[in-house]
């Protein structure tokens, strides 16, 4: 009997430690269940955030923003906060009507240049244009803006079709003292009133810097004042490409640097047989002009054509 009695004692202890090890057992699951609940919600947290940002038009990146645009992402350095507004507040939309005249004056297939091509706001819409059989070469003589360039289509997979050099053009081979703008864009070689400070970079022709046997469609010109020293830089270019289109950027500002007018800053596109039309960023259609039309004007994009519009089937020409 006391051996049956010691049997259930030692069943019945047996019992209880199951009992005690099912209830520790049962706590675990229900401190893994509630670390898996937290760990789900958090993970659900994290893809709304990750979601959020790739809806946004930019995300902060330290010290660069990736912002949104229609033709890719595109790096903007975040110390430029007045580029960095921009971008956020517009996107690619401040020159919407010069980005209609490069898709509808480029094709798969062709080549383009872009002189002073900042952060490759335009880069970028020439590169899609022109697509993986095209050939795009862009000049920037500021370094921060030269590398994200890069970046930019690294992260786009266009180096294939993009060229990025780091240098200033105009009309001979020199080193010159680049002066820094309040924002990127404003960079020139011309002194600037409210500049900060000024790098040395160097100088190139576009005839000596373009890959030979390189015949452009198109070439894009933002140079801040500089327009007619790169002009001089491409006799040869200008010889071989007689249907060559420039796209230039006026800038009244930049004349009264210089010391000169409308009149003549035009006549010297027309020494090369260029006639003046300007862009309308409204809707891309374009118009001719005489130099008294820029009176008044503080700045404009010029397209600058050799031949007749109906070249291109797609201009939009407006009266």
């Amino acid at each position: 009997m006391a051996q049956v009695e010691a049997s259930a004692s030692g069943a019945a202890t047996g019992l209880a430690r199951v009992e005690t090890t099912a209830g520790a057992t049962a706590a675990g699951l229900a401190r893994v269940e509630a670390t898996a609940g937290a760990t789900a919600a958090g993970l659900a947290r994290v893809e709304n955030y990750a979601g959020q940002l790739l809806r946004s038009r930019a995300v902060p990146l330290g010290t660069e923003v990736l912002c949104r645009t229609s033709f890719g992402w595109l790096l903007v350095p975040a110390e430029d906060l007045r580029l960095v507004s921009t971008m956020v507040e517009v996107g690619d939309a401040f020159e919407p009507g010069t980005s209609l005249v490069l898709q509808r004056m480029l094709g798969p297939g062709d080549q383009a240049v872009d002189v002073g091509a900042n952060i490759g706001s335009l880069t970028l819409v020439m590169a899609a244009s022109v697509g993986t059989g095209g050939k795009v070469v862009a000049f920037e003589p500021t370094p921060r803006c030269a590398d994200l360039l890069r970046r930019t289509i690294a992260l786009k997979g266009a180096e294939g079709a993009v060229t990025i050099v780091q240098c200033a053009i105009g009309s001979a081979e020199a080193t010159a003292k680049l002066h820094l703008g309040l924002t990127s864009s404003h960079n020139s070689l011309l002194p600037l009133a409210d500049g900060e400070g000024g790098i040395e970079v160097p100088v190139r022709t576009l005839d000596s810097a373009l890959p030979d046997g390189m015949h452009p469609k198109l070439v894009k010109v933002d140079v801040e004042g500089m327009e007619l020293e790169v002009l001089r830089g491409m006799p040869r270019l200008l010889e071989s490409t007689p249907g060559l289109a420039m796209i230039v950027e006026f800038g009244a500002s930049h004349l009264e640097r210089l010391g000169m007018d409308p009149a003549g800053w035009l006549g010297a596109f027309a020494e090369h047989g260029f006639r003046p039309w300007e862009i309308s960023e409204g809707d891309g259609s374009i118009r001719a002009i005489v130099p008294s039309d820029l009176d008044g004007v503080f700045s404009v994009n010029l397209l600058m054509l050799r031949r007749p519009p109906s070249d291109w089937p797609k201009l939009v020409v407006r009266t």
